[in-house]
C-alpha cells in the first residue's frame, strides 16, 4: 500500500512537471509567435507601403478630377447665369445710354448758344436722311404744317446751322442743306463784319461768292449768318473759312462729320418790305397795302 501510493505520488509529480513544462513551452512559443508576427507585419508594411502610394495616386488624380469636373460644372453654371444676367444688364444700359444721349441733346437744343432771341418759338425735329430726292443733299424732318412750321425756316443743330426748310407737308417738312448746289444763305464774318454768299456745291465745303470785301476773308475766320434779306435770323453760328486744294476759301460747316438726329427748327417771320402805292382820294395822298416776302 505504502508503495502503491509513492507510485502515485511520483506519477502525479511527473504529470505536474510534465504540465508545468508543456504550460512553460506553450507560454514561451506564444511570445515569440507575437513578436514574429509584429515583425513580419511591420516588414510587411514596410514593403506594401510604397506600392500603396503608388497605387493610390490614381485614385488621388481621379478624386481631384472629379472633383474640379464638379467645380467646373457649377462654374459654367453660374457664369451662364451671370452672362445672362449681363446681357440684360447691357441691354438696359443701352436704353439708359440712349435716353440719356437724347436728353442730352434735347437739353443743348433748348440750351443753344445759336438761340439769340428767346422770344422766337423753336420747334424740336428728328432728322432722317432721304435717299430718293430732287436734291442731291436734303434731309426729313418729322414736323410740318400741324407744328406751324413754314419755308424758310433756319434748320439748327447744337454745333451750328444744318439748313432751311424748303417745301412743308402736314407732318413732315425738307430741309434743304447748306451744302446742295441750290443753297444760297447770307453770311457774314465775325472777325471783320464783311459779307458774302454762302453757295452750296453738292460738296462738303461750301463757296464763298460776291464777297463785299475780299480783304475782309481770311483762313479762320468764324462765319455766322448775316440776317440780310430778313430771310435767316441773323447770328447762328455756320463753321470756320478754310482753304481748298486749289487755295480758294471754303467754309467748312459746324456739321460737317457729325451725326445729325435731333435739330432745332426756328420760328423766323422775314422781313416786311413795304410796297408802295399812290392814290388819290380828293386832295389827299394815301398809302396802299404792304406784303411780306420770303423764300
Amino acid at each position: 500500500m505504502l508503495g502503491s501510493n509513492s507510485n502515485s505520488t511520483k506519477a502525479s509529480n511527473i504529470a505536474l512537471i510534465t504540465a508545468l513544462f508543456l504550460a512553460s513551452a506553450l507560454f514561451v512559443s506564444d511570445r515569440g509567435s507575437q513578436t514574429i508576427f509584429l515583425q513580419t507585419r511591420s516588414n510587411i508594411e514596410a514593403v506594401a507601403t510604397p506600392g500603396i502610394k503608388f497605387l493610390s495616386i490614381p485614385i488621388s488624380i481621379f478624386e481631384n478630377i472629379s472633383e474640379a469636373i464638379a467645380e467646373r460644372s457649377k462654374a459654367l453654371s453660374e457664369n451662364k447665369a451671370l452672362r445672362e444676367e449681363l446681357y440684360k444688364l447691357r441691354d438696359y444700359q443701352k436704353e439708359s445710354r440712349i435716353m440719356e444721349l437724347k436728353l442730352s441733346r434735347l437739353e443743348q437744343l433748348l440750351n443753344s448758344p445759336n438761340e439769340r432771341d428767346k422770344s422766337k418759338v423753336q420747334t424740336v425735329a428728328r432728322s432722317y436722311g432721304e435717299v430718293n430726292s430732287p436734291f442731291v443733299r436734303s434731309s426729313l424732318i418729322d414736323v410740318g404744317r400741324k407744328s406751324n412750321i413754314q419755308k424758310g425756316y433756319a434748320v439748327s443743330t447744337v454745333e451750328g446751322l444744318y439748313g432751311h426748310v424748303h417745301r412743308v407737308g402736314k407732318n413732315s417738312s425738307r430741309v434743304l442743306l447748306l451744302t446742295d448746289i441750290n443753297s444760297r444763305i447770307s453770311v457774314m464774318s465775325l472777325r471783320s463784319n464783311s459779307r458774302a454768299i454762302l453757295a452750296g456745291n453738292n460738296d462738303i465745303f461750301p463757296n464763298l461768292i460776291f464777297p463785299s470785301n475780299y480783304e475782309g476773308w481770311v483762313e479762320g475766320d468764324k462765319v455766322l449768318t448775316s440776317g440780310d434779306g430778313g430771310m435767316l435770323p441773323p447770328g447762328l453760328e455756320v463753321g470756320l473759312v478754310i482753304k481748298d486744294a486749289t487755295g480758294k476759301l471754303v467754309v467748312n460747316l459746324n456739321t460737317n462729320s457729325k451725326v445729325i438726329d435731333w435739330v432745332l427748327v426756328t420760328h423766323y417771320s422775314p422781313i416786311e418790305i413795304p410796297i408802295f402805292q399812290t392814290g388819290m382820294q380828293g386832295n389827299q395822298t394815301y398809302e396802299l397795302s404792304s406784303i411780306s416776302v420770303g423764300f
